[in-house]
């Protein structure tokens, strides 16, 4: 009877070539696909907290908002988020009030107010100081000002200034005028309102100088934020800065009390790949990038991909690749109406 042949030695080499580029690509291909559902779930983890900030703040009828979080270690990569809460605002005033509302007087400086509208608000040094709330970070230029407290309108202040040989003493300088002065006072006085007037009263909203932070949640291990690429206002990438959405009642969103801008777009991505700079449109990235788009007026947040056309060199804007992507947020833009 005849023996069964075996297999050769190059047979079985093939076959093992054949099986290793199989694993191979399998492996590539379950590791994209990893990296787009870890992206993917970052960008549900931002939706969910921002949407969650314009449902708590119709329910309390007042703003609430998240804090993106910053990595150590880099400040231009952000790694979670937190829930913030403002914390109550503070009352001043009535009869012995530690301020009082006053007008310009520069030019000329002669006792007499340069016109009639009030927009500096003088902290006496008995009791109130405005650069010393600031020193120990209970505020944050700019922040807002209800005068008269619970029933006036809020106001913006814009600058805190020292008064010169007057230590102890600073002035808050609001943008809008905050009205008119006591009726039995010259409507020329710098002194508009004193603080032994019942009307020397305000309510201080501290903004994101005192905002409540509430427990984080952090973005899936190796995924972050990348700012340099992401489309932000220009005071996020500044040290210090507290990156803050706020949603108000009515369900828009503003950055802090200085508002937003048109739109927003946050760059989620790989680490590896932010650490190194790397474009999304660079053929060397190790892991995916996913756009998560946010439009302030409205107060809505989806998610886009980013467009990595990469057909125009980007310094000369002449045709040929650089390895830069021509126009990450095309798609973004497009699909709202060209914002």
């Amino acid at each position: 009877m005849a023996s069964r042949r075996g297999f050769s030695l190059i047979e079985l080499l093939v076959v093992i070539s054949i099986l290793l580029v199989l694993a191979t690509a399998a492996a590539w291909g379950l590791s994209g696909t990893r990296g787009a559902d870890r992206s993917a779930a970052g960008a549900r983890v931002l939706q969910a907290q921002l949407l969650g900030a314009r449902d708590r703040a119709s329910q309390a009828r007042e703003p609430r908002g998240v804090r993106l979080l910053r990595d150590s270690q880099n400040i231009s990569q952000l790694v979670g988020v937190a829930r913030l809460q403002p914390a109550p605002r503070l009352l001043y005033g009535g009869v012995g009030s530690p301020f009082q509302l006053e007008r310009d007087d520069v030019a000329p400086a002669d006792g007499r107010a340069d016109r009639r509208e009030i927009h500096l608000l003088r902290g006496l040094g008995s009791g109130f100081d405005w650069r010393e709330l600031q020193r120990a970070g209970q505020l944050t230029v700019p922040f807002r000002i209800r005068y008269p407290a619970q029933v006036g309108s809020w106001h913006t202040v814009t600058a805190l200034e020292e008064v010169p040989g007057q230590p102890g003493q600073t002035l808050a300088r609001v943008f809008s005028d905050l009205g008119a002065g006591d009726a039995a006072r010259d409507p020329l006085a710098v002194v508009a309102v004193p603080a032994d007037s019942p009307r020397a009263t305000c309510e201080l909203d501290l903004g994101s100088a005192a905002a409540l932070v509430q427990p984080a949640e952090a973005l899936p291990a190796g995924l972050v934020i990348d700012l340099n690429f992401s489309q932000v206002p220009p005071e996020w990438r500044q040290p210090g800065t507290l990156l803050d959405l706020w949603a108000q009642p009515g369900g828009a969103l503003s950055a802090g009390l200085g508002g937003a801008p048109g739109w927003l777009a946050l760059v989620l991505r790989d680490r590896r790949d932010a650490d190194l700079g790397r474009d999304p449109a660079d053929p060397a990235c190790v892991g995916p990038s996913l756009g998560l788009f946010i439009a302030p007026q409205t107060g809505s947040v989806r998610t886009f991909s980013l467009d990595l056309t990469d057909v125009i060199e980007n310094d000369t804007q002449t045709p040929g690749p650089d390895g830069r992507a021509d126009d990450l947020f095309h798609l973004a833009r497009s699909s709202a109406g060209g914002v």
